[in-house]
């Protein structure tokens, strides 16, 4: 695959949270600001791009085999766990404002089968080193897009008079459905016109 099909691919027409349906805990509660949104997507960017790269690495040259390749589901997970807690511990040090904003989200953002799932579609295309990191860091920009889209509307219907019985999940899940179809239609629009 080329630069600009996997960017398109992973950000946009196979965008994790839309397309995918992973990590959807953060579409149903996000950051009530925008700033603290961008920040904890930030981090998920931050760990999906490493998580990726080491993934590749380890996947492709250290887990081969059929003893070693069976234990490849836990050393991915305890990589993505061990980036969480570097990506947590530097924006507690560099960043204290972001963090206090967050409270304790950072690791239930970024600690979601979104950074797995992403891993695991860059092992199953057969990428290398370079393009599964490309892939990585571009699935992250779609999450960071999921995130942004959720929580500008959510700062939208906090202001408008939505009926009781749809305040809270009902209407993050009727609005998160209207943007998937919508990234859907991107797709299809988006192949056929591109391969006619």
């Amino acid at each position: 695959m080329s630069v600009f099909s996997i960017i398109i691919t992973f950000a946009f027409t196979g965008n994790i949270v839309f397309i995918q349906c992973l990590g959807w805990c953060p579409m149903l509660h996000p950051p009530k600001k925008t700033g603290s949104a961008i920040g904890s997507a930030c981090a998920v960017v931050f760990v999906m791009t490493c998580s990726t790269l080491v993934s590749q690495v380890v996947g492709r040259y250290l887990l081969v085999g059929p003893v070693l390749s069976s234990f490849r589901i836990m050393c991915f997970v305890l990589m993505v766990t061990g980036f969480l807690f570097a990506t947590e511990r530097a924006v507690r040090r560099f960043w204290p404002a972001l963090r206090l904003s967050l409270g304790a989200s950072i690791p239930a953002v970024s600690a979601n089968c979104a950074v797995l799932g992403t891993v695991f579609m860059s092992l199953k295309n057969d990428f290398s080193p370079a393009e599964g990191t490309l892939a990585g860091f571009a699935s992250g920009l779609g999450f960071l897009l999921a995130v942004l889209l959720m929580s500008s509307i959510r700062e939208r219907l906090d202001l408008e008079n939505v009926p009781r019985a749809l305040r809270g999940a009902p209407i993050a899940f009727i609005t998160a459905g209207l943007i998937s179809l919508g990234f859907v239609a991107l797709d299809v629009a988006l192949l056929s016109h591109i391969f006619g």
